[in-house]
């Protein structure tokens, strides 16, 4: 996909899945989910995508996206 052509939901959820793959493990916790976010521009352009624990260990993706 290039910067000029949209993203289709196939797209977003394989990036999303791609992200998730690098979730780090939290140490303290028997459950640590895969999570990948991505963030998509009304006219569908890709603006960015973050993984769980990306910024801090235990950080949700989500809370990630929104904070960067």
């Amino acid at each position: 996909m290039t910067a000029d052509q949209s993203a289709t939901d196939r797209d977003c959820m394989q990036r999303a899945v791609s992200l998730a793959r690098l979730s780090k493990s939290e140490s303290d916790s028997n459950v640590s989910p895969l999570v990948g976010a991505v963030a998509v521009g009304p006219d569908g352009s890709f603006l960015d995508g973050v993984y769980r624990g990306e910024m801090k260990a235990g950080n949700h993706a989500e809370f990630t996206l929104l904070e960067k």
